[in-house]
């Protein structure tokens, strides 16, 4: 991060390589890795080192660097290439979501209502509440439905964060030192919980 900062886009890219070859599934070195060999022309190698990272914990920001690959690509074919990110951890929390987004993308309401039905059943995060209103809206069934979605996405437990073990504050993006309390390596990905608990003021 601190070479990306400087714009040293080689060094970060090296640095976060020798990162993944200690810890292949974290997120924040895949993407920078990635970003890298995508700047270099060479999709394949970055499109794997997403695909490694997503089979060993699946984070919305893979799926985000992993879209953003390809800008110049269909909708339709977008769409396939995520299912098919998807498809390599198909039981996550994630995944499910990612496949949901993918079918929504497509106008395919119902399949998307598949996908998030065992997350909408469980203790549904604000994300899969406010998805669930958006697939109730798209199926043209009761729009009460659809606004009670909205109304339980305000009350719904966060989705997860970056949140610090030390202060237990939360960030949207991972740094090694966090930025409130200061403390090194305390960042981790954590499940949502009640609004307000743990997050900033």
């Amino acid at each position: 991060q601190a070479a990306l900062a400087n714009g040293q886009g080689e060094a970060a890219t090296k640095l976060a390589e020798e990162a993944l070859s200690l810890s292949p599934g974290f997120g924040p070195a895949a993407i920078i890795a990635a970003r890298g060999a995508a700047a270099q022309g060479k999709l394949w190698r970055a499109a794997s080192l997403i695909e490694t990272a997503w089979t060993q914990g699946p984070h919305p920001d893979l799926a985000k660097a992993y879209a953003a690959m390809r800008p110049e690509e269909l909708p339709t074919a977008r769409a396939k290439r995520l299912s098919g990110l998807a498809s390599m951890n198909p039981h996550h929390v994630e995944s499910r979501i990612l496949n949901a987004a993918a079918s929504l993308s497509q106008g395919r309401h119902e399949e998307a209502k598949e996908f998030l039905r065992p997350l909408a059943e469980r203790q549904a995060t604000v994300r899969v509440c406010m998805m669930m209103s958006e697939v109730e809206r798209g199926l043209g069934g009761d729009s009460l439905i659809a606004s009670d979605w909205s109304t339980r996405a305000l009350k719904a437990p966060r989705d997860a964060q970056w949140a610090c073990g030390a202060c237990l504050r939360t960030q949207n993006e991972w740094t090694a030192v966090c930025s409130s309390c200061d403390g090194f390596d305390t960042l981790s990905w954590q499940s949502g919980t009640a609004p307000g608990a743990g997050s900033e003021p």
